[in-house]
């Protein structure tokens, strides 16, 4: 419900929802969730706040320094791969 709201508020704010939605990601990692947790609740966050392209990017290129710094790969190498590609 959380990210319902937040997505309502920043309807015409995507610079602040980029900013609440990787927040809300940065979480889960801090909460010390295991792999699929994260991976289900990233789906959920991520179908419903959903950025401009241009956005999704940034947001993308973000999470992948983050989740360099927290040596936490919880990407399979598909999802890698496809990322790299442009297509995740």
């Amino acid at each position: 419900m959380y990210e319902y709201l937040k997505t309502q508020q920043t309807e015409k704010n995507p610079e602040q929802r980029k900013y609440w939605k990787f927040s809300r990601i940065r979480r889960l990692y801090d909460k010390g969730l295991d792999e699929q947790d994260i991976r289900n609740l990233y789906r959920f966050i991520d179908w419903v706040m959903i950025l401009p392209l241009g956005l999704e990017n940034e947001f993308w290129e973000d999470f992948k320094q983050f989740e360099q710094e927290r040596n936490m790969p919880y990407m399979t190498t598909g999802e890698r791969i496809g990322f790299d590609r442009g297509k995740l």
